[in-house]
């Protein structure tokens, strides 16, 4: 259910400012690789738009690597599942989910995420190499994981 902006005491244009300065504040940490300095900013900012049921895809994105950088896998995955409830074609979204399983050691959970990020991707669109992904390295000896990496 969407919440009135003014029932939360914002105007559209207080709202998007106040946001913004939470959004270039957790941006300044990221820039400075002070991942958990970055959460609190980030998060108030994602507190915002959850409350006005938008989504900032780089919000997201962004709290997301905030959140795994420091180990809150299950915060990670909240957030994650957020943008995907509300995105669900977003294959950016997947692939972070495929890091949050990576980071539990469920192989099975890393390549399920991992397919739908391949098949969410447009053809156009970039995503990272997982060949490249540190959080992939101990599935490599698998065969099935390989087979989903190498169609990347």
């Amino acid at each position: 259910m969407k919440t009135s902006l003014l029932s939360l005491g914002f105007t559209a244009a207080l709202w998007a400012q106040t946001q913004q300065q939470y959004v270039q504040e957790g941006d300044r940490f990221m820039a400075a690789e002070k991942y958990a300095d970055a959460i609190v900013p980030y998060r108030k900012a994602f507190d915002l738009d959850q409350k006005a049921a938008k989504l900032n895809h780089t919000l997201v994105i962004n709290l997301s690597k905030a959140y795994g950088a420091t180990g809150k896998l299950t915060a990670q995955e909240d957030v994650l599942r957020y943008g995907i409830s509300l995105d669900a074609a977003d294959p950016l979204f997947y692939y972070l989910m495929a890091h949050v399983y990576a980071g539990r050691n469920d192989r099975e959970n890393t390549m399920k995420y991992l397919r739908l990020a391949l098949q969410h991707r447009q053809k156009t669109e970039d995503l990272p190499d997982p060949r490249k992904d540190d959080a992939f390295v101990r599935f490599y000896k698998h065969d099935d994981l390989r087979q989903v990496v190498d169609s990347f």
